[in-house]
């Protein structure tokens, strides 16, 4: 049981942000601009049972090949 929460919580979460990332793309933003924003502007907390928390979106981010700034610019290996 255990396990099929944590996997409806990450899929939920991967939903989210894949919808939020769609709607900044639309609007102009490239991937790292739009992570970079999303990432300061994502609504946190808990709703309908889902934890939505920084590190959970972040994760979520990398799997469609976001970086953070400090990759990017190389400072972090």
């Amino acid at each position: 049981m255990l396990r099929d929460n944590e996997e409806r919580q990450r899929r939920a979460i991967d939903d989210a942000v894949i919808k939020a990332m769609m709607h900044a793309m639309q609007a102009g933003f490239d991937l790292h601009a739009a992570g970079d924003w999303l990432v300061r502007c994502f609504h946190y907390g808990c709703r309908d049972g889902i934890n939505y928390t920084p590190a959970a979106v972040r994760r979520a981010l990398r799997s469609i090949g976001w970086l953070p700034k400090r990759e990017r610019a190389g400072g972090a290996e």
